[in-house]
């Protein structure tokens, strides 16, 4: 096992671990595949020497690794030039070359004027792809912030669960000066004050729990900070002691003493004081 793969000698393929990067993972499979070969070698060798064996052509053959990387297929020697195959695997990554693309094991020097034409090409389709993708997710964004404002024009002020949660929420916001826990405790008092306005027009905390949290996100959460935000609520809002029961439940759990962090599948019990918005 090495940092960056799982190498199988039975394939001389390289299983490339979560999190590893292309470059050192190129310049890895350059070095074992200059110990794969050595060792292929030896054997052709040890059976002319010991065995009196004619010496095989086998004994001279240099042998490839293989992987792929982000769905380009790699085919690496030990003397391949390592920049020459992170330049053609960024371009089938980007499509440059067609469907299921294969780099390597000598990619060339220089690439043609028509090579580098039709990688233009292909390029500035992608951007147009990624500029109407940012368009229209943006469209729908901004239509989503604009409903959810309009509603919230009429949705009342969040309600404490009393005079300790009301202290613990101010504690949060002492905490949380920076604007990624800004963003958790404004996206939580949202939320409350979203299902507030769904429980006065009648409904049920276990209608609506669900579906507010996602039409109150504004701010894009993950499963960690939405797991921080409910923690707040089921601490400091009125109706907190039945949303943390419809919320672990959602996940598994009977706990009536914590929340459940969807991030990280546990449940939280620290009290309001020692519970923090960072992620890492």
């Amino acid at each position: 096992m090495n940092k960056f793969y799982d190498f199988n000698v039975n394939t001389g393929e390289l299983e490339v671990m979560p999190g590893a990067s292309i470059e050192p993972t190129l310049r890895e499979a350059t070095e074992v595949a200059a110990r794969y070969t050595e060792i292929y070698r030896k054997r052709f060798v040890d059976a002319h020497e010991l065995g009196g064996e004619p010496l095989s052509p086998e004994s001279e053959r240099t042998v490839p690794v293989k992987f792929t990387f982000n769905g380009v297929a790699l085919v690496v020697m030990p003397d391949s030039n390592v920049e020459l195959l992170l330049r053609d695997w960024l371009r089938g990554a980007n499509g440059y070359l067609g469907e299921e693309p294969v780099v390597g094991p000598y990619p060339k020097d220089t690439l043609s004027e028509e090579e580098l034409a039709n990688d233009a090409r292909i390029e500035a389709e992608n951007q147009a792809r990624r500029d109407a993708e940012s368009a229209r997710y943006q469209a729908e964004a901004k239509a989503h912030r604009d409903r959810v404002e309009a509603r919230m024009a009429n949705a009342p002020a969040m309600e404490f669960s009393g005079e300790e949660g009301q202290a613990a929420w101010q504690q949060w916001w002492d905490a949380n000066k920076d604007g990624y826990g800004i963003g958790i405790m404004h996206y939580a008092e949202r939320w409350a004050r979203m299902m507030q306005l769904e429980l006065a027009e009648g409904k049920t905390l276990d209608e609506i729990w669900a579906s507010t949290s996602h039409e109150a996100d504004l701010e894009g959460m993950s499963g960690f900070t939405q797991g921080a935000a409910t923690h707040m609520l089921t601490v400091c809002w009125v109706h907190g002691a039945e949303l943390r029961r419809l919320h672990n439940k959602s996940w598994g759990s009977d706990a009536t003493e914590g929340t459940v962090n969807p991030a990280i599948l546990c449940v939280v019990t620290s009290s309001s004081d020692e519970t923090n918005t960072d992620e890492s």
